[in-house]
């Protein structure tokens, strides 16, 4: 248990950093430099064991990387994924979380899988791979996200 408080504790000064960055910087930057982090973060949880050692040690630094990241990157997504749809607020969130809490369900059972062969390898492997397909959802989001606001500008008619 005591194992989880690197990366709770680096997810909480990557909220105190985001607080920083929300007056400097527009939110598709945090979003995109909160993710970058993340995915560093847990390319190092696959690199690490990898090249010093197989020991479990090793998975921590990335991990909490990737927990920084996620503390920078969480909050502005959230407030992105709620603004760039017409439908309320509540039912935006509501879907959300059932969609948030199915994903974190599957990964971490796929998780728990590859982390009980005992090979930290294949854990940080797994790691890598939710890195890139995060990476590739949230590029994703704002394609999709631009190009709804197009259509919702080309739909209004001129005054």
């Amino acid at each position: 248990a005591l194992w989880q408080l690197p990366i709770f504790g680096a997810g909480i000064l990557g909220n105190w950093y985001l607080r920083r960055l929300t007056h400097q910087h527009p939110i598709k930057t945090i979003i995109l430099r909160g993710s970058i982090i993340a995915l560093i973060g847990l390319l190092l949880s696959f690199v690490l064991p990898v090249c010093l050692s197989g020991r479990f040690e090793w998975l921590m630094p990335g991990l909490s990387w990737c927990g920084f990241g996620i503390g920078i990157a969480t909050a502005p997504l959230i407030r992105h994924v709620l603004y760039s749809t017409p439908v309320s607020k509540g039912t935006t969130y509501a879907m959300l979380s059932m969609i948030s809490m199915c994903l974190q369900a599957v990964g971490v059972e796929i998780g728990n899988t590859v982390y009980s062969t005992h090979n930290t390898a294949y854990f940080g492997l797994y790691c890598s791979v939710i890195a890139i397909v995060y990476l590739v959802g949230v590029l994703s989001l704002f394609v999709l996200s631009r190009t709804s606001t197009e259509e919702n500008h080309l739909s209004v008619p001129a005054l």
